[in-house]
């Protein structure tokens, strides 16, 4: 009886604590989506995952599920899991994003994992974190980049296409491509760079 109630109060502490990190939503639809980010004025945090993926589990059991990384996140976006691959076994909200998981993979250029990808409440993508991060601290500050137009590789690339002529743009276009992992962008760069000498 006494081992009975011990383990009671156990849990709702255990419990609690795994709910400490970033609190991911489940929505029906991609548009429901982009409704819930637009009402709420958020941007959209996606996690693309692969079950397979070491990596991602790392980020989920290390960096994602620490406290600070919750009360960053929660506060500042829309926080969605995607699951890349197929298996058999999946559950039916998983098999019912297929499509959109595809949609997500080619439009976005997902091509490792994990990869985190911050929309805004349009849809149009804003940065790309792909990677892991063996710290809170290192994962909060790439992602804080999100906030800074001037160090976002997408905002600057609209700058570029834009036909700013701003000396330093392509510079920080070559940095930012590099930090998002674009290596046609950096190719183009780079080979842009040497021409002008």
């Amino acid at each position: 009886m006494k081992a009975v109630l011990i383990f009671l109060l156990v849990i709702p502490i255990l419990v609690q604590g795994q709910h400490q990190g970033i609190k991911f939503s489940n929505f029906d639809t991609w548009d429901q989506l982009l409704d819930s980010a637009r009402i709420t004025q958020k941007f959209i945090f996606i996690d693309c995952y692969a079950t397979w993926c070491k990596p991602c589990h790392f980020m989920d059991d290390s960096i994602l599920s620490q406290k600070e990384i919750g009360e960053f996140m929660n506060s500042k976006f829309i926080n969605v899991k995607v699951q890349m691959n197929k298996l058999k076994t999946d559950p039916p909200y998983i098999k019912s994003w297929y499509l959109i998981a595809e949609t997500i993979g080619s439009k976005y250029m997902v091509t490792g994992y994990p990869t985190y990808l911050i929309l805004d409440h349009n849809g149009v993508l804003v940065y790309n974190a792909a990677g892991i991060y063996d710290t809170p601290e290192k994962f909060i500050a790439k992602i804080s980049k999100t906030f800074n137009k001037h160090e976002v590789y997408f905002f600057l690339l609209n700058q570029l296409n834009g036909g700013s002529q701003d000396a330093n743009l392509r510079k920080k276009l070559l940095e930012a491509a590099m930090d998002v992992h674009d290596m046609e962008m950096i190719n183009k760069l780079k080979k842009e760079q040497i021409e002008s000498f």
